[in-house]
């Protein structure tokens, strides 16, 4: 089921949300951006645990914004997964069934099928206090499928749980949306998981919308230097841009002149503007490799091992530094001077406000 918000505004002192955005059926969509800016404000109003000041809200084309939450057809699933602990396994997934006054035997069979598919069968007769915190997230998330909610929501469900844990229970969140295709909005402030899980993102900082985009939009083209700090960070050089010709933006900084095939809209010559690049996208260059390349000199002030390849931090002078990666079968040196080398198709320039 489809999902619409529209003019969608919050106030608190000091803060306010405003939001448009739609969830197509059976679409992932992620909502990130750091805390505060209004991600589980905006999830708890969709679900109907918080009111609006004004906008509104549609599901599958019906309006639910004056609904209660058991009237919008929406499953919650919370951080702390929040299993009813006098409830077994079994009569916590089966709760929303019997409320509803669905047949024994058919609620005993949806129960069982939804375990088998959240590979908790054997688990029934469990206690909340027995589970893994991966187990309690899995029962958590077959409970809020069991009633067939047209629109799941997930609040930041894996930040509590350690790194291996996370990688289970994002692999069985993947699992269940292939075998019942759900739609799905979630909220989290690990960008692995938004990019790892959907099929859109959007991006909030202070209320508002930044970006919306697919993962590989959003990571590869983002739209201003905080979308790109914040979906794994990089280089910034400040500078001037001195030209757009031919659909490539040239901006020129203290460490010297560079080139991105970043296209730009009319005319941009003498704007303030920065030179963004990955640390991923970049790397340690000789005389015979700078065709094509951007290039930085500076000395390699740090080195950190992180396994198949080391990421060098390298001093440019100035107190500016900036960061690339080499192959761990390279073994610079601290000290050492060095050219890190940017290919043209792998810059960003960004025009400042």
């Amino acid at each position: 089921m489809s999902c619409e918000v529209r003019g969608l505004s919050k106030t608190y002192p000091g803060f306010r949300l405003s939001l448009d955005f739609s969830v197509e059926t059976g679409e992932f969509v992620s909502l990130v951006g750091p805390s505060g800016c209004g991600k589980t404000t905006a999830l708890r109003i969709i679900a109907g645990l918080e009111a609006a000041d004004s906008g509104m809200v549609s599901i599958d084309g019906r309006d639910v914004s004056l609904l209660p939450p058991e009237k919008r057809g929406v499953g919650f699933i919370f951080q702390d997964h929040s299993l009813f602990p006098h409830l077994n396994v079994e009569r916590n997934v089966g709760y929303g069934l019997d409320i509803r006054g669905v047949p024994k035997l058919e609620r005993e069979e949806r129960v069982a099928a939804l375990l088998e598919s959240m590979h908790l069968a054997g688990y029934e007769k469990r206690e909340p206090w027995g589970l893994s915190g991966g187990e309690g997230q899995r029962v958590a998330l077959a409970r809020a499928l069991a009633v067939r909610p047209d629109l799941v929501l997930f609040d930041e469900p894996l930040s509590a749980l350690d790194p291996a844990l996370r990688r289970s229970m994002s692999a069985a969140i993947r699992e269940a949306r292939r075998k019942i295709g759900f739609t799905t909005l979630y909220v989290t402030h690990d960008q692995g998981e938004a990019l790892s899980l959907s099929d859109r993102i959007i991006v909030l900082r202070s209320g508002g919308i930044e970006q919306i985009g697919s993962p590989e939009e959003i990571y590869g083209n983002p739209r201003n230097p905080f979308v790109a700090d914040f979906f794994g960070g990089g280089n910034s050089i400040p500078g001037r841009i001195i030209g757009t010709a031919g659909g490539s933006a040239t901006v020129e900084t203290s460490l010297g002149r560079f080139k991105a095939g970043t296209p730009f809209p009319g005319r941009s010559e003498g704007k303030s503007g920065t030179f963004f690049f990955r640390a991923e996208d970049s790397t340690v260059v000789s005389g015979a490799e700078r065709t094509g390349m951007n290039l930085i000199r500076g000395r390699i002030a740090d080195i950190e091992f992180e396994g198949y390849r080391s990421r060098i931090s390298v001093d440019c002078g100035s107190g500016f530094g900036v960061s690339a990666y080499v192959p761990a079968t390279e073994k610079p040196a601290i000290g050492e001077n060095i050219l890190v080398g940017v290919p043209l198709d792998a810059g960003i320039v960004f025009i400042d406000d």
